[in-house]
């Protein structure tokens, strides 16, 4: 591949990951009760001290991953409520 430059991901922590979404998972929140599970998520964000995090007026997470160029920003959104037997 002439001219384009390769990148290798990192290792992805399959044990860290599993830990994370296993305490998430366990985290009560159903819609309008997210609290508790946006206070884990933020804090296990916070150890990445690249990443920019605040909190919307109406209590949404959004973390910002500041990149070398700002002229293709990219987002991923996430619900992080309990939608499951509440959905009709």
């Amino acid at each position: 591949m002439t001219g384009t430059a390769m990148t290798t991901l990192p290792k992805i922590d399959t044990d860290y990951m599993l830990d994370f979404l296993t305490d998430l998972l366990n985290t009560p929140s159903p819609t309008g009760f997210t609290d508790r599970a946006i206070e884990l998520t933020e804090q296990t964000l916070k150890a990445y001290p690249f990443l920019e995090i605040r909190r919307t007026n109406k209590g949404a997470l959004v973390a910002t991953w500041p990149g070398e160029k700002s002229d293709a920003p990219r987002a991923l959104t996430a619900h992080i409520d309990t939608l499951g037997a509440m959905v009709k």
